[in-house]
Protein backbone atom coordinates (compact mmCIF):
# COMPACT_ATOMS: atom_id res chain seq x y z
CA UNK A 1 0.00 0.00 0.00
CA UNK A 2 1.52 3.54 -1.14
CA UNK A 3 2.10 6.04 1.69
CA UNK A 4 -0.79 8.38 0.31
CA UNK A 5 -3.25 5.32 0.58
CA UNK A 6 -1.96 4.40 3.96
CA UNK A 7 -2.92 7.73 4.93
CA UNK A 8 -6.44 7.85 3.62
CA UNK A 9 -7.18 4.47 4.99
CA UNK A 10 -5.82 5.98 8.78
CA UNK A 11 -8.24 8.47 8.17
CA UNK A 12 -11.33 6.78 7.23
CA UNK A 13 -10.66 4.40 10.62
CA UNK A 14 -10.16 7.43 12.54
CA UNK A 15 -12.90 7.59 15.36
CA UNK A 16 -13.90 4.16 14.43
CA UNK A 17 -11.63 2.03 16.24
CA UNK A 18 -13.71 0.60 19.31
CA UNK A 19 -15.94 -0.90 16.12
CA UNK A 20 -12.92 -1.96 14.08
CA UNK A 21 -11.46 -4.00 17.32
CA UNK A 22 -15.12 -5.21 18.68
CA UNK A 23 -15.61 -6.46 15.03
CA UNK A 24 -12.29 -9.05 15.63
CA UNK A 25 -13.35 -9.94 19.20
CA UNK A 26 -11.54 -7.40 21.19
CA UNK A 27 -13.30 -5.58 23.02
CA UNK A 28 -12.19 -2.17 25.10
CA UNK A 29 -13.33 0.86 26.99
CA UNK A 30 -15.19 3.85 25.99
CA UNK A 31 -13.32 5.82 28.89
CA UNK A 32 -10.16 6.71 27.91
CA UNK A 33 -8.67 6.72 31.60
CA UNK A 34 -10.30 3.60 32.70
CA UNK A 35 -7.85 0.32 32.98
CA UNK A 36 -9.00 -2.99 32.96
CA UNK A 37 -6.95 -6.22 31.53
CA UNK A 38 -4.87 -6.63 28.91
CA UNK A 39 -6.15 -8.12 25.38
CA UNK A 40 -2.63 -8.71 24.35
CA UNK A 41 -1.06 -10.22 27.55
CA UNK A 42 -4.55 -10.95 29.49
CA UNK A 43 -5.63 -10.00 32.66
CA UNK A 44 -2.83 -12.09 35.06
CA UNK A 45 -2.86 -11.27 39.01
CA UNK A 46 -3.11 -7.40 37.67
CA UNK A 47 -6.06 -6.79 35.15
CA UNK A 48 -5.70 -3.08 35.42
CA UNK A 49 -2.47 -2.98 33.54
CA UNK A 50 -3.97 -2.06 29.84
CA UNK A 51 -5.79 1.42 28.99
CA UNK A 52 -7.02 2.38 25.54
CA UNK A 53 -6.81 6.02 25.32
CA UNK A 54 -7.50 6.27 21.56
CA UNK A 55 -6.23 9.75 20.84
CA UNK A 56 -7.41 11.61 18.23
CA UNK A 57 -9.44 8.37 17.52
CA UNK A 58 -6.26 6.26 15.96
CA UNK A 59 -7.07 3.63 18.17
CA UNK A 60 -3.73 4.39 20.96
CA UNK A 61 -3.00 2.32 23.67
CA UNK A 62 -0.96 1.48 26.67
CA UNK A 63 -0.22 -1.85 28.66
CA UNK A 64 2.48 -1.54 31.59
CA UNK A 65 3.76 -4.76 30.39
CA UNK A 66 2.81 -4.89 26.62
CA UNK A 67 4.06 -1.42 25.60
CA UNK A 68 2.29 1.03 23.26
CA UNK A 69 0.84 1.66 20.55
CA UNK A 70 -2.14 2.47 17.71
CA UNK A 71 -4.62 -0.14 16.42
CA UNK A 72 -2.73 -1.74 13.81
CA UNK A 73 0.16 -3.00 16.44
CA UNK A 74 -2.85 -4.30 18.71
CA UNK A 75 -4.81 -6.25 15.97
CA UNK A 76 -0.83 -7.88 15.27
CA UNK A 77 0.32 -8.04 18.96
CA UNK A 78 -3.71 -9.83 19.74
CA UNK A 79 -2.47 -12.33 17.17
CA UNK A 80 -5.78 -10.94 14.93
CA UNK A 81 -3.40 -10.24 12.12
CA UNK A 82 -0.20 -11.97 11.29
CA UNK A 83 1.94 -8.91 10.44
CA UNK A 84 0.80 -5.12 8.77
CA UNK A 85 -0.61 -5.83 5.54
CA UNK A 86 -2.94 -8.17 7.24
CA UNK A 87 -3.68 -6.00 9.69
CA UNK A 88 -4.54 -3.08 6.89
CA UNK A 89 -6.47 -5.60 5.02
CA UNK A 90 -9.01 -6.42 8.23
CA UNK A 91 -9.63 -2.41 8.59
CA UNK A 92 -10.03 -2.04 5.35
CA UNK A 93 -12.94 -4.40 5.52
CA UNK A 94 -14.53 -2.59 8.10
CA UNK A 95 -14.23 0.59 6.85
CA UNK A 96 -15.38 -0.27 3.34
CA UNK A 97 -13.67 1.64 0.28
CA UNK A 98 -16.16 4.59 0.65
CA UNK A 99 -13.89 8.03 1.12
CA UNK A 100 -14.75 9.80 4.10
CA UNK A 101 -16.45 12.47 2.29
CA UNK A 102 -19.44 10.33 1.57
CA UNK A 103 -19.21 10.69 -2.42
CA UNK A 104 -17.84 8.20 -5.55
CA UNK A 105 -14.09 7.62 -6.10
CA UNK A 106 -14.63 10.18 -9.15
CA UNK A 107 -15.37 13.33 -6.60
CA UNK A 108 -12.84 16.05 -6.81
CA UNK A 109 -12.02 16.23 -3.17
CA UNK A 110 -10.06 19.84 -4.01
CA UNK A 111 -13.58 21.19 -4.13
CA UNK A 112 -14.87 19.41 -0.80
CA UNK A 113 -11.75 21.51 0.97
CA UNK A 114 -12.02 24.66 -0.52
CA UNK A 115 -16.10 24.68 -0.37
CA UNK A 116 -15.25 24.61 3.90
CA UNK A 117 -12.19 26.95 3.38
CA UNK A 118 -14.53 29.61 1.63
CA UNK A 119 -17.33 28.86 3.88
CA UNK A 120 -15.45 29.05 7.25
CA UNK A 121 -14.70 32.59 8.78
CA UNK A 122 -11.29 34.70 9.67
CA UNK A 123 -11.18 34.99 13.46
CA UNK A 124 -12.44 38.09 14.99
CA UNK A 125 -11.41 37.26 19.12
CA UNK A 126 -15.15 36.66 19.79
CA UNK A 127 -16.15 33.71 18.15
CA UNK A 128 -16.06 30.15 19.15
CA UNK A 129 -13.19 29.47 18.37
CA UNK A 130 -11.58 32.00 19.98
CA UNK A 131 -13.90 31.04 23.35
CA UNK A 132 -12.48 27.66 22.98
CA UNK A 133 -8.77 28.41 22.60
CA UNK A 134 -9.24 30.91 25.62
CA UNK A 135 -11.18 28.34 27.55
CA UNK A 136 -7.80 25.63 27.24
CA UNK A 137 -5.55 28.72 28.55
CA UNK A 138 -4.34 30.40 25.90
CA UNK A 139 -4.41 33.94 25.76
CA UNK A 140 -4.44 34.80 22.17
CA UNK A 141 -2.68 37.99 22.13
CA UNK A 142 -2.50 37.41 18.57
CA UNK A 143 -4.85 35.29 16.27
CA UNK A 144 -3.08 32.63 14.73
CA UNK A 145 -3.19 32.58 10.61
CA UNK A 146 -4.47 29.76 8.71
CA UNK A 147 -7.05 29.06 11.41
CA UNK A 148 -11.24 30.03 11.25
CA UNK A 149 -14.50 29.14 12.25
CA UNK A 150 -16.82 27.51 10.77
CA UNK A 151 -20.54 27.64 12.18
CA UNK A 152 -21.99 24.46 10.73
CA UNK A 153 -19.63 21.90 9.79
CA UNK A 154 -20.54 18.28 8.78
CA UNK A 155 -19.18 15.72 11.35
CA UNK A 156 -19.77 12.21 10.40
CA UNK A 157 -20.19 9.80 13.89
CA UNK A 158 -23.12 11.86 15.19
CA UNK A 159 -23.86 12.60 11.20
CA UNK A 160 -25.05 16.38 12.36
CA UNK A 161 -23.25 19.41 11.62
CA UNK A 162 -21.79 21.35 14.68
CA UNK A 163 -19.15 24.27 15.09
CA UNK A 164 -15.97 23.70 14.28
CA UNK A 165 -12.43 25.21 14.41
CA UNK A 166 -10.82 24.16 11.00
CA UNK A 167 -6.81 24.72 9.95
CA UNK A 168 -5.52 24.44 6.90
CA UNK A 169 -2.28 22.03 6.80
CA UNK A 170 0.43 23.65 4.09
CA UNK A 171 3.21 21.70 2.77
CA UNK A 172 6.93 22.55 2.99
CA UNK A 173 5.97 24.99 -0.74
CA UNK A 174 3.76 26.85 1.29
CA UNK A 175 0.92 25.18 -1.14
CA UNK A 176 -2.77 23.88 0.98
CA UNK A 177 -2.88 20.28 1.06
CA UNK A 178 -6.03 19.62 3.32
CA UNK A 179 -8.20 20.60 6.30
CA UNK A 180 -8.01 19.86 9.92
CA UNK A 181 -11.41 19.87 11.81
CA UNK A 182 -11.92 20.26 16.03
CA UNK A 183 -15.40 19.94 16.57
CA UNK A 184 -16.84 22.34 18.67
CA UNK A 185 -19.68 22.88 21.01
CA UNK A 186 -22.24 26.15 20.73
CA UNK A 187 -20.32 27.41 23.83
CA UNK A 188 -16.90 27.14 22.87
CA UNK A 189 -16.10 23.50 24.05
CA UNK A 190 -14.46 20.81 22.44
CA UNK A 191 -17.76 18.35 21.26
CA UNK A 192 -18.27 15.03 23.43
CA UNK A 193 -17.63 12.36 20.66
CA UNK A 194 -15.22 9.94 19.96
CA UNK A 195 -13.03 11.74 17.82
CA UNK A 196 -13.18 15.77 17.81
CA UNK A 197 -10.33 16.53 16.10
CA UNK A 198 -10.47 14.97 12.37
CA UNK A 199 -7.87 15.28 9.51
CA UNK A 200 -9.47 15.33 6.16
CA UNK A 201 -8.12 13.30 3.04
CA UNK A 202 -4.97 15.49 1.31
CA UNK A 203 -4.63 16.82 -2.16
CA UNK A 204 -1.53 15.17 -2.04
CA UNK A 205 0.92 12.97 0.65
CA UNK A 206 0.94 14.19 4.09
CA UNK A 207 4.35 13.99 4.19
CA UNK A 208 6.22 17.06 5.57
CA UNK A 209 3.24 19.39 6.00
CA UNK A 210 2.01 21.26 8.93
CA UNK A 211 0.01 24.21 9.93
CA UNK A 212 1.56 27.58 9.75
CA UNK A 213 0.01 29.74 12.88
CA UNK A 214 2.34 32.41 12.76
CA UNK A 215 4.83 33.97 10.21
CA UNK A 216 8.52 32.47 10.27
CA UNK A 217 11.36 34.63 10.69
CA UNK A 218 14.59 33.95 8.48
CA UNK A 219 16.48 32.44 11.53
CA UNK A 220 14.38 30.46 13.76
CA UNK A 221 11.53 28.59 13.23
CA UNK A 222 10.01 26.08 16.19
CA UNK A 223 7.07 22.75 15.57
CA UNK A 224 5.33 21.30 17.75
CA UNK A 225 2.40 18.34 17.62
CA UNK A 226 -1.12 20.09 18.33
CA UNK A 227 -2.66 23.24 17.31
CA UNK A 228 -3.11 24.37 21.28
CA UNK A 229 0.53 23.14 22.30
CA UNK A 230 1.85 25.00 19.02
CA UNK A 231 -0.15 28.18 19.93
CA UNK A 232 1.01 27.72 23.65
CA UNK A 233 4.69 27.43 23.34
CA UNK A 234 4.96 30.66 21.17
CA UNK A 235 3.26 32.61 23.90
CA UNK A 236 5.32 31.09 26.41
CA UNK A 237 8.52 31.71 24.05
CA UNK A 238 8.10 34.04 21.19
CA UNK A 239 9.44 32.37 18.72
CA UNK A 240 7.71 31.65 15.62
CA UNK A 241 5.90 28.36 16.39
CA UNK A 242 4.22 25.81 13.90
CA UNK A 243 1.97 22.46 14.52
CA UNK A 244 2.73 19.59 12.96
CA UNK A 245 -0.61 18.48 13.67
CA UNK A 246 0.18 14.66 15.81
CA UNK A 247 3.21 12.95 16.47
CA UNK A 248 3.37 10.80 13.16
CA UNK A 249 3.01 14.22 10.69
CA UNK A 250 5.82 15.47 13.33
CA UNK A 251 8.46 12.83 12.39
CA UNK A 252 8.24 13.81 8.17
CA UNK A 253 7.60 17.67 9.28
CA UNK A 254 9.80 19.74 7.03
CA UNK A 255 10.81 23.59 7.09
CA UNK A 256 9.50 26.00 4.36
CA UNK A 257 11.22 26.38 1.83
CA UNK A 258 11.15 29.83 1.48
CA UNK A 259 11.85 31.76 3.55
CA UNK A 260 14.76 29.47 4.56
CA UNK A 261 15.56 28.66 8.23
CA UNK A 262 18.70 27.53 9.60
CA UNK A 263 17.76 26.84 13.31
CA UNK A 264 14.83 24.68 14.38
CA UNK A 265 13.40 23.69 17.91
CA UNK A 266 11.33 21.25 18.96
CA UNK A 267 8.82 21.81 21.21
CA UNK A 268 8.15 18.23 22.36
CA UNK A 269 4.95 16.32 23.96
CA UNK A 270 6.90 14.08 26.93
CA UNK A 271 4.23 11.07 26.88
CA UNK A 272 3.78 8.31 29.15
CA UNK A 273 4.46 5.82 26.25
CA UNK A 274 7.37 7.33 24.69
CA UNK A 275 5.39 9.16 21.62
CA UNK A 276 6.40 12.40 22.02
CA UNK A 277 9.99 12.14 22.80
CA UNK A 278 10.87 9.29 19.86
CA UNK A 279 8.81 11.36 17.43
CA UNK A 280 10.61 14.78 18.57
CA UNK A 281 13.71 12.77 18.29
CA UNK A 282 13.09 11.03 14.49
CA UNK A 283 12.62 14.84 13.51
CA UNK A 284 16.07 16.05 15.16
CA UNK A 285 17.79 12.94 13.88
CA UNK A 286 16.42 13.72 10.29
CA UNK A 287 16.69 17.58 10.05
CA UNK A 288 20.22 17.75 11.63
CA UNK A 289 21.46 15.22 9.18
CA UNK A 290 20.17 17.44 6.39
CA UNK A 291 22.15 20.51 7.65
CA UNK A 292 19.66 22.24 10.32
CA UNK A 293 20.84 23.47 13.73
CA UNK A 294 17.92 21.40 16.08
CA UNK A 295 17.26 21.95 19.66
CA UNK A 296 14.28 19.99 21.17
CA UNK A 297 12.56 21.54 24.10
CA UNK A 298 10.57 19.09 26.38
CA UNK A 299 8.66 20.01 29.76
CA UNK A 300 9.91 18.69 32.97
CA UNK A 301 6.87 16.73 33.39
CA UNK A 302 4.40 14.08 31.30
CA UNK A 303 2.03 16.32 29.11
CA UNK A 304 2.64 18.87 26.62
CA UNK A 305 3.44 22.83 26.30
CA UNK A 306 -0.14 23.78 26.81
CA UNK A 307 0.06 22.10 30.10
CA UNK A 308 3.43 24.34 30.86
CA UNK A 309 1.17 27.45 29.99
CA UNK A 310 -1.62 26.27 32.49
CA UNK A 311 1.09 25.89 35.30
CA UNK A 312 0.35 22.00 35.48
CA UNK A 313 3.73 21.04 34.79
CA UNK A 314 7.06 23.09 34.54
CA UNK A 315 9.34 23.52 31.77
CA UNK A 316 12.67 25.63 30.33
CA UNK A 317 12.07 27.25 26.70
CA UNK A 318 15.86 28.27 27.13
Amino acid sequence: MAGKDLELLKAKAQGRWRQILAHYGIEVSDNPKETSGCPICGPGRNNHRFRFDNKDGHGGWYCQQCGAGDGFSLLIKTGKASGFFEAIEMVERVVGEVPSDGKSNNYDHRKLLNKIWQESEILTGDDIVCKYLRSRGLSLDFLPTNIRFHQKLYESETKTEMPAMVARVDGSDGKPVTIHRTYLTPDGKKADIDAPRKLMKGTRTLGGCGIRLVPSFPDTLAVAEGIESAIAAFELSKIPTWSAVNATMLESWMPPAEPKVSNIIIFADKDENYCGQKSACVLAHRLTLAGFNVRIRMPLGYGDWLDVKNGKIKGRIS
